[in-house]
């Protein structure tokens, strides 16, 4: 008689990868808000069983949102701090270097649906705003203002708050994670992100710089940051 033997399947007690954790967090911010997500819908994303797995790497709810914008956003800003410093960088080459790879961000990651959950409910969770400005907005903000007082040092900026320019500099990318996010799903029309990006930076471009560069050439392709 054949003895029967039951194939036991392979008991999966942590994610493949680190990142796992993170990208499944930022899915649950982003889809349920902050206080509705639940330590417990994480670990069941990424094959865990129990909770207490998932509080082996973060204490609290608060601790994994930080770690979810420190590893998969906040990578992007030392990318942009690299290119900002390199010789050749000049304002307008920096900033029509990252319109390709910011859309492919906006468009593939949870960006827009976390930023979302930060603003509506920054007045009950304070704290989510405070982690997103220290380890994101603020660092971008940084690294943009000091390219742009660079660039008003070597005569290609005209004068004004280096501060406010940089703000300018950004606002296409935090309006359109916005209107993706809370229009879009309610009927609103859906724009090419990169075609409205570097729409943006060439406005931008055309009002800051004192003599205009040459426009894009035909074939330009915009560098990488993180991961390229």
């Amino acid at each position: 008689m054949n003895e029967v033997r039951a194939v036991r399947r392979p008991r999966r007690t942590k994610p493949h990868r680190p990142n796992e954790l993170f990208a499944a967090a930022a899915a649950e911010f982003a889809a349920k808000g902050f206080a509705a997500t639940r330590i417990a819908d994480v670990a069941q994303r990424v094959g865990l069983r129990s909770r207490g797995s998932v509080y082996r790497h973060f204490d609290s709810k608060e601790a994994m949102f930080q770690a979810v914008v420190v590893k998969t956003m906040a990578p992007h800003v030392e990318a942009l701090r690299a290119r900002s410093i390199a010789p050749t960088s000049s304002l307008a080459v920096l900033l029509r270097g990252v319109v390709r790879p910011m859309a492919e961000i906006a468009v593939n990651s949870a960006l827009g649906g976390v930023l979302k959950m930060v603003i509506a409910e920054a007045h009950n969770f304070p704290e989510l705003s405070r982690i997103w400005y220290r380890e994101l907005l603020g660092p971008i903000l940084e690294v943009i203002t000091a390219a742009i007082i660079r660039a008003q040092a070597e005569g290609e900026v005209r004068q004004g708050d280096p501060h406010a320019f940089a703000l300018q500099a950004i606002a296409p990318l935090i309006t359109l994670l916005i209107w993706r996010e809370t229009f879009v799903p309610a009927g609103a029309p859906e724009h090419d992100v990169e075609a409205v990006l570097a729409q943006g930076v060439e406005a931008f471009l055309g009002g800051v710089l004192i003599s205009q560069p040459a426009a894009a050439p035909a074939g330009w392709e915009p560098c990488g940051l993180a991961g390229d």
